[in-house]
């Protein structure tokens, strides 16, 4: 008989498990998008929108558009381009610092223990034994000395099948009330 228990019951437990969110990674992309859009809109605001920045979409530019400036300027722009990526890092960061705190949050909830009911199972030959219900097996020392099978005294409690459909009566002895 197996010694290895399946306790996973009750309605909790059979449930499909929950598939993890997109909404996380989702609003992460976002912050970075968010973040490249900050750092082209103060680029384009530090040079007053001119005409050599591209056509904007509105009064927007596209996020990505810093890359491209940055590709193109860079040795003669540094300490613009060094600004508007300060303000893209700190938009992206703050956006990601307050994912972080969210799922941190989200993880620390308490939630119910799936094992706390429901974990109840017959007893079996071993966990009979160790409650001294059931008279331990003869060990192989005391078949070679010839050892009889240590007594149950006590009270009758209960009775128990083996798996070959044997009856063994269980017994109580000692401190308790043998319920």
């Amino acid at each position: 008989m197996s010694s290895t228990f399946n306790n996973a019951v009750g309605p909790q437990v059979r449930a499909p498990q929950p598939k993890p969110g997109l909404v996380i990674p989702f609003l992460a992309c976002a912050s970075l998008v968010v973040g490249l859009q900050s750092a082209t809109q103060y680029f384009a605001s530090t040079f007053q929108y001119q005409a050599v920045l591209g056509e904007p979409l509105g009064s927007l530019y596209q996020p990505w558009a810093i890359l491209e400036w940055a590709w193109r300027w860079a040795h003669d722009y540094p300490l613009q381009l060094r600004q508007a990526g300060g303000v893209g890092m700190i938009v992206a960061a703050s956006g990601l610092l307050c994912l972080a705190i969210a799922r941190t949050v989200q993880a620390s909830r308490p939630r119910p223990n799936p094992f706390l009911h429901g974990s109840a199972r017959w007893a079996n030959r071993e966990d009979l034994e160790a409650a001294t219900l059931l008279p331990r097996s003869r060990t192989i020392m005391d078949w070679l000395n010839g050892t009889l099978r240590p007594s149950s005294d006590g009270v009758y409690v209960g009775g128990w099948l083996d798996r070959k459909g044997k009856l063994h009566y269980l017994r109580h002895s000692g401190p308790g009330r043998g319920e």
